[in-house]
């Protein structure tokens, strides 16, 4: 699966899925959630360890 960004779509719109013997490439991987660990998680309010920061919202 590709990593969801603008140039995967772009190559993957224009050229299709890839696929050789050993690689099938044929849809995206999409990120839905986070860490509160790695402050990545979307938060209501800021982090009480990093003020300014909600994460990967």
């Amino acid at each position: 699966m590709l990593s969801d960004d603008s140039v995967n779509y772009a190559y993957y719109l224009k050229n299709g899925p890839y696929k050789t013997d050993r690689l099938n490439v044929n849809g995206f991987k999409l990120y839905a959630d986070g860490a509160l660990g790695s402050r990545g998680a979307c938060l209501l309010q800021h982090y009480s360890d990093k003020p300014g920061w909600q994460g990967f919202c």
